[in-house]
Parts: structure tokens; C-alpha cells; sequence
């Protein structure tokens, strides 16, 4: 057993233990199994690309804390990390359906759900 395997397996039980997650909650949450957050948490095996992504995309897990000990455990969605709030998102859309006109307007409101005056 590699000491980087080790290493990576203990920060993903620490990034585990910080959500208040038992091994078996967090196999369900990536579709995998128990025994290969086991593996992984200790050291027998590495995290593989596809339970990586998963990390990422569902939990907003950092991967430089996870693969290298570098930064926050979890990714922060402000413009300063690079990523975008939903708020801020929402506030966009706002604005831009504030904006516009005729057609798009119609377009946009229809893809926000507003059923507001169509008419405009």
C-alpha cells in the first residue's frame, strides 16, 4: 500500500465524516459499494476517474484536497472560485428577462415558467 493511497483514503474519510456520513451513506450517494469506500478510505485502493468526477459533480468535493492535501474540502460556488451560484444565476436571468423583447421574451419566459402577460 502506497503512503499516497493512504493519505488520499484518509481525506476522504475526514472530507466523510465532516458531512456526517457513514461509509454506506456515501457508497449510495456515488452508486458504488461499501466495500470500495473501504478500499479507498483505507489506502487499499485509489479513487478511480469516474468516482472522482462523482466527488466533484455531486458532492462539490475539491480534488486537489482530496488527491494532495491542497485547499478547502469542498469547492465554494462564488465567482471567486471560479464557479457560479445559483443565486447568481437566477439573478441573471432576472435581469436578462427584464431586458428583452418580443420573441426572446416570450422564449424566456416560457423556459422560466413565468405566466405572466405573454402578450408583451
Amino acid at each position: 500500500m502506497s503512503e499516497w493511497r493512504k493519505q488520499q483514503g484518509e481525506r476522504l474519510k475526514q472530507v466523510r465524516k465532516s458531512m456526517g456520513k457513514r461509509q454506506k451513506e456515501l457508497a449510495d450517494m456515488l452508486d458504488v459499494t461499501v466495500p470500495a469506500i473501504s478500499d479507498i478510505e483505507n489506502g487499499r485502493n485509489k479513487l478511480s476517474n469516474e468516482m472522482s468526477i462523482k466527488l466533484l459533480e455531486r458532492l462539490n468535493i475539491n480534488m486537489n484536497y482530496i488527491l494532495g492535501g491542497k485547499g478547502e474540502m469542498f469547492l465554494k460556488m462564488t465567482d471567486n472560485a471560479g464557479q457560479v451560484s445559483l443565486s447568481d444565476v437566477a439573478n441573471t436571468i432576472v435581469r436578462i428577462l427584464d431586458k428583452a423583447e418580443g420573441e426572446i421574451k416570450k422564449e424566456l419566459k416560457h423556459f422560466t415558467g413565468d405566466k405572466g402577460n405573454e402578450s408583451e
